[in-house]
């Protein structure tokens, strides 16, 4: 099941962006969706007030398991435009995105690390190259 984020659940959501490398400090619950299965947090979208991805992760022992798929697309049904950056060296977060729908549209000077990121964008009506149709394509 997918759902917003309760208060009761920012100890677990701490947890899981940690255990992914993420910083937990200054999240907002309010735009926070998690995957929740047996009363368990799985997986978590986080998106800014301008549609944008900041955060999506799945605990370890649940990843290739459909769950990052699952959220993408309930975010998609409700967001007309959808924008995120992903480091190049991401190939699996990659490929995540573009199975979506989600064109590149922009390269990213390298950060400190000197990693470069691509922006990736989804808009609705965008077709996503693929033949088989997800809700919100046209």
């Amino acid at each position: 099941m997918i759902r917003k984020a309760h208060p009761s659940d920012y100890e677990k959501i701490c947890h899981l962006c940690e255990s992914n490398g993420i910083s937990a400090a200054n999240i907002a619950l309010s735009q926070i969706f998690v995957f929740v299965d047996r009363r368990k947090i799985k997986g978590l979208i986080y998106l800014s007030e301008l549609n944008e991805i900041l955060h999506l992760c799945v605990q370890s022992e649940y990843q290739r398991k459909k769950i990052a798929t699952k959220l993408l697309r309930y975010v998609r049904r409700n967001r007309p435009n959808l924008m995120g950056y992903i480091k190049v060296s991401n190939i699996a977060g990659l490929r995540l995105l573009q199975s979506q729908g989600f064109k590149a549209i922009a390269e990213t000077k390298p950060d400190n690390n000197g990693e470069k990121s691509l922006s990736m964008a989804w808009a609705q009506g965008c077709f996503s190259g693929f033949r088989k149709v997800f809700a919100g394509d046209s």
